[in-house]
C-alpha cells in the first residue's frame, strides 16, 4: 500500500516586536528612582542606628560621670557640715537642720561609692528610715531621672513604668530605645511596600508583559 504524501510543512508567520522604547525606558527610570529612594532610607535606618547607640554611648561616658562628680560633691558637703554642726555657733533649728540633710538626705551616699561617710551618717541618722519612707527617696530619685532623660534625650515615661532602680530604670531606656529603633525601621518598610503594591501604568504595564514574552520566547 503506497504511503500518503506527507502534508505540507505551515508557513511560519514572524510577528514583529512592538517597539516600545518609551515604555520601558520610563520603567526603567521609576525603577532607577525606587532603588535609589530604598538605598537613602536604608542609609537612613542605619544612620538612626548609629544614632542610638551613640545616645547609649553618652549615657555611659556623659551621665553616668556627672552622677559621680555630684555624688562627691554631696559627700564633701556631708564632711563640711559635720565639722560646722561640732565648731560652728549654731542655733538649734540649724543643727536641726544638719542633722536632717546628713542622716536622711545624704543616707544613700555609702552605697554610691562613698563608704567613707557611713560614720558621719549614722551619727546623724537616727532611727532606720521606715519602708514608705525608702519608697518616697526611691519616687523623688527616679522623677529626677525621669526628668533629665526626658529632656536631654526624648524618651517618654509610662507612668506605669517601674523604674524604681538604677538597673530597672537603664533597662528601660535601653528598652525605649529598642522600640523607637524598630518602629522606624517598620515605617520604613512599610513605606517601600505600599510602593511596591502602587497600581502600574498602561505603558510600565505593557513594558513589563513585553519583557515577559521576550523573556519566554528566548527559552
Amino acid at each position: 500500500m503506497a504511503k500518503k504524501p506527507a502534508a505540507p510543512a505551515a508557513p511560519l508567520v514572524h510577528i514583529p516586536a512592538v517597539a516600545d522604547n518609551s515604555a520601558l525606558s520610563k520603567a526603567q527610570k521609576e525603577f532607577n528612582r525606587l532603588t535609589k529612594r530604598i538605598a537613602k532610607l536604608e542609609k537612613t535606618v542605619g544612620d538612626f542606628r548609629v544614632a542610638a547607640t551613640r545616645l547609649r554611648q553618652r549615657v555611659q561616658d556623659e551621665y553616668r560621670p556627672l552622677q559621680h562628680q555630684h555624688n562627691a560633691q554631696r559627700a564633701e558637703l556631708v564632711r563640711l557640715l559635720d565639722q560646722a554642726h561640732d565648731t560652728a555657733k549654731l542655733t538649734k533649728g540649724e543643727r536641726a537642720k544638719i542633722a536632717d540633710l546628713i542622716g536622711f538626705a545624704c543616707a544613700d551616699l555609702p552605697a554610691l561609692g562613698f563608704p567613707e561617710v557611713q560614720p558621719i551618717v549614722e551619727k546623724y541618722a537616727g532611727p532606720p528610715p521606715t519602708e514608705e519612707e525608702d519608697q518616697e527617696l526611691d519616687k523623688q530619685a527616679s522623677e529626677m531621672m525621669k526628668v533629665l532623660f526626658s529632656q536631654q534625650f526624648g524618651i517618654e515615661f509610662d507612668p506605669e513604668a517601674d523604674v524604681s532602680t538604677q538597673e530597672k530604670f537603664q533597662a528601660y531606656v535601653d528598652q525605649q530605645l529598642d522600640a523607637r529603633e524598630a518602629e522606624y525601621a517598620e515605617q520604613v518598610r512599610q513605606q517601600e511596600t505600599r510602593r511596591a503594591q502602587r497600581k502600574k501604568s498602561p505603558k510600565q504595564q505593557a513594558a513589563e508583559e513585553k519583557k515577559q514574552a521576550e523573556e519566554k520566547n528566548s527559552t
